[in-house]
């Protein structure tokens, strides 16, 4: 079995200083390897099929087999990484907290602060039609975050 370490290392060097960053490495015992790619801009199909031969020319299959696969991390599946919350600014966002509470809104920024501190989100809570939503946005650690979803505003489609 591959060592995800290993996946890690060489995924990035094959990404390098571009702007394309991993989202999330899966390796099953089969000797699968599902690699998540993300981009600021998105992430198109041929970008993927090209980072899967970089990959795959690095990785010595006939050291041992394995299957690759390479895609974006899919809309609807929970955010991971903090480049993630960056590129979901402007966009309305669904969080579950540890406490369980959930927080719809609007993300309007990330804050990073020092290091060894979680950044901060800043989120204008949605309204319904019979709560307007408060004009003060509030102020959310990362750390405090369970999961957190892009949330698709049909109304803008």
């Amino acid at each position: 079995m591959f060592d995800k370490e290993h996946i890690h290392k060489v995924i990035g060097e094959v990404i390098g200083e571009s702007d394309f960053f991993l989202v999330e490495v899966h390796v099953t015992k089969g000797n699968l390897i599902q690699v998540f790619l993300d981009h600021t801009i998105g992430i198109t199909v041929d970008d993927c099929a090209t980072f899967s031969r970089k990959i795959e020319e690095k990785l010595n299959r006939e050291e041992e087999d394995f299957e690759l696969q390479v895609s974006s991390p899919g809309l609807g599946q929970p955010l991971k990484v903090i480049r993630q919350y960056h590129k979901a600014v402007g966009q309305l966002v669904n969080l579950t907290l540890k406490d369980d509470s959930i927080i719809r809104g609007t993300l309007e920024s990330v804050k990073t602060s020092e290091p060894g501190t979680d950044p901060e989100l800043i989120i204008r809570l949605a309204g319904t039609k019979k709560k307007p939503a408060p004009a003060v946005p509030v102020h959310i650690e990362i750390g405090q975050i369970k999961t957190a979803k892009i949330e698709i505003d049909f109304n803008k489609v």
